[in-house]
């Protein structure tokens, strides 16, 4: 059973949201605040967040929790003929033992600003809460050897809002390992109309068809961004047709982004490969009507 956690939100206007339930043996200092300052659809930045100047939230405590599933679609609201404006959210965890710490990004929507908001902002930092609670119980709670401080740090992108539609790619960057850091990537894509998370399923008519598409052609596609990096064996694993290959993929204007975890489909240094396969690659293979098919332009 998921016990749920405690997090603190702060809006700019400001709002204050305080939810806590919940004690399973594992505490931690939480605390989850919304940035002053809306974000633009400009980037998060792509380097991990500096910790070492985080200051300590109030202690709280809650529980490991497993991964939030996705809502349940119940209804259909009408939406504004407006984008919604997206927020940066902040949320922070610091061990009062000084093994670890954590700061990441995460986006918002804007009370307000799309009818379901609130239900798609309770789903995103559950996500982020989650995640962090468990790293906390996890890699993080293993003392590094050389006295280093456990780091998370999360950024994210805003790849695309509409009226119907809004777009995330989300960045995880953990530093525990004594070899490389790791980076995870996750990406959110949201029905507004339903403020449920979309899958496959939902952007395409067939789905198995789908993914023939996006296998040949995100490995054409990588031979030109990898470059001398491509390797035809590793990309021919990386991107055959498997829903698990394909798992990072979010709606743009112009096309399916997929962006491929480290080692996937290219050595470490190349980081999180990432392509688009083009609405006109996937036409056969879209719906004639709802936000995607608006999207596709169809």
């Amino acid at each position: 059973m998921k016990n749920a956690v405690v997090g603190r939100i702060v809006d700019v206007l400001p709002l204050l949201v305080l939810f806590a339930v919940g004690l399973v043996g594992v505490f931690v200092a939480m605390n989850l605040l919304v940035a002053a300052i809306p974000a633009d659809t400009t980037p998060a930045p792509s380097e991990p967040v500096a910790l070492n100047s985080m200051s300590a939230g109030p202690t709280l405590t809650y529980a490991p929790v497993m991964a939030t599933p996705t809502p349940t679609p119940v209804m259909t609201v009408a939406l504004p003929n407006t984008a919604p404006a997206i927020w940066k959210g902040v949320a922070q965890a610091k061990d009062p033992a000084g093994i670890w710490s954590a700061l990441m990004y995460y986006p918002r929507f804007a009370p307000g600003s799309t009818p379901l908001a609130d239900t798609m902002n309770a789903d995103i930092t559950s996500e982020v809460a989650d995640r962090l609670a468990q790293w906390e119980v996890g890699p993080a709670a293993v003392k590094s050897a050389t006295g280093k401080v456990n780091q998370f740090a999360g950024n994210f992108t805003v790849e695309m809002t509409s009226p119907t539609i809004a777009s995330f790619t989300m960045t995880w960057y953990d530093n525990v390992a004594d070899t490389d850091p790791t980076t995870y990537v996750e990406t959110i894509n949201y029905d507004l109309g339903t403020g449920a998370r979309m899958s496959l399923d939902d952007v395409f008519t067939d789905p198995s068809a789908a993914l023939a598409i996006l296998s040949n052609q995100s490995a054409t596609l990588l031979q030109t961004y990898l470059g001398k990096d491509y390797d035809q064996a590793t990309v021919a694993f990386g991107t055959s047709a498997s829903p698990a290959n394909f798992t990072a993929w979010s709606l743009t204007p112009a096309g399916l982004k997929i962006t491929f975890p480290e080692y996937q489909v290219a050595p470490y240094a190349d980081g999180l490969p990432q392509v688009t396969v083009p609405w006109s690659a996937l036409s056969e293979v879209l719906p004639t009507k709802g936000p995607v098919a608006q999207l596709a332009g169809r």
